[in-house]
C-alpha cells in the first residue's frame, strides 16, 4: 500500500553534529513526504486488525493510526541519521537510512503486533525553525572565521564595499573617504601607542641598575629599597682595571675613587 501521506504538525527534534564548527545542537523541523507499508503476516493482520470487520478492510480505517505511531518514531530515528553528520537538509536524500532506521523503532508494534511492515519512507520537504537556521548559521560563519585566510578575505572584502558606500555617500564622497581615513587613522593611533609602550618597555628593561649598598634592581635615580643615589657613569678600578658601574668594584671589591 503505497503513497501514505504524513506530516509532522508539530516541530521535530533534530540533533544537528558539525565536527568542524564544533556544533552539537538540537534544533526543530517541520517535514512532510510519503511512506508505503506492507502486509507481511495475513493471518495476523486480520486476527488483529480486520477481525470486526464483514466485508472489507479498507486502509482509511488504519492510517491515521499508522501515521500517528510513526510520526513517534520519527525522532529516534532522526536521531540516528544525525550522528553520521549530515544536515537535515540532507534527509530527503537519505530515504534507505531513514526507511531502515523508522523499521528498527516499529520493529515490534507493526510487525509483530500488527503483521505488517513499513516497505519505504520518502520525505518531499524538510525546514528548520527560523530562528535556528538563523543561529546555526550564524555559529558557522563563527567558526570559518577561524580560518585566517578567510578572515583576512572577508576583511578586504568589507574595506573594498565600504570604499564603494563612502563613493556612494549622500553627503558627497569626500565625507565619505573622511570618515574611512578617521577610522584608518584611529586604528593607526591605537597601533603606534601600542608600539610606544612595547618600546618603552623595551628601554626600561634595558636601563636597569643594581643597588651597590643593598643588591636590590632599580630603574630610577634612587634604590627603592635602601635610598641609596644611583652610580652616575662607568668607572675603571685603578687596581684590576675592571669596568664597573657600582660604587664598588665587581671584581676585587675596591671602592669607585672619589
Amino acid at each position: 500500500m503505497t503513497g501514505q501521506k504524513f506530516g509532522t504538525p508539530n516541530p521535530v527534534p533534530f540533533r544537528v553534529i558539525d565536527a568542524r564548527a564544533g556544533i552539537d545542537i538540537d534544533i526543530s523541523v517541520r517535514c512532510f513526504g510519503t511512506y508505503s507499508i506492507r502486509i507481511v503476516d495475513p493471518i495476523r493482520f486480520y486476527t488483529n486488525n480486520a477481525g470486526n470487520f464483514k466485508d472489507e478492510y479498507r486502509v482509511d480505517e488504519i492510517s491515521g493510526q499508522l501515521k500517528s505511531e510513526l510520526l513517534n518514531v520519527l525522532q529516534p530515528a532522526f536521531a540516528k541519521i544525525s550522528e553520521t553528520g549530515i544536515r537535515y537538509s540532507q534527509l530527503p536524500g537519505k530515504t534507505v537510512e531513514l526507511t531502515n532506521a523508522v523499521k528498527e523503532q516499529l520493529k515490534d508494534s507493526w510487525s509483530a503486533k500488527r503483521g505488517i511492515s513499513i516497505d519505504s519512507v520518502a520525505i518531499a520537504s524538510i525546514s528548520a525553525d527560523p530562528e535556528d537556521e538563523k543561529m546555526l548559521k550564524q555559529m558557522q560563519r563563527n567558526a570559518a572565521y577561524t580560518n585566517q585566510n578567510l578572515a583576512a578575505a572577508t576583511l578586504v572584502g568589507a574595506q573594498a564595499q565600504a570604499m564603494q558606500d563612502a563613493a556612494n555617500n549622500s553627503n558627497g564622497a569626500a565625507m565619505g573617504f573622511m570618515g574611512m581615513n578617521m577610522a584608518s587613522a584611529g586604528t593607526s593611533a591605537s597601533q603606534l601607542y601600542q608600539q610606544a609602550a612595547a618600546n618603552n618597555n623595551a628601554n626600561t628593561a634595558g636601563n636597569t641598575w643594581t643597588c651597590p649598598n643593598c643588591g636590590t634592581t632599580n630603574t630610577g635615580n634612587f634604590c627603592s629599597n635602601c635610598g641609596t643615589k644611583r652610580p652616575s657613569g662607568k668607572w675603571i678600578c685603578p687596581n684590576c682595571h675592571q669596568e664597573n658601574t657600582g660604587s664598588f668594584c665587581s671584581n676585587c671589591g675596591t671602592k669607585k675613587p672619589a
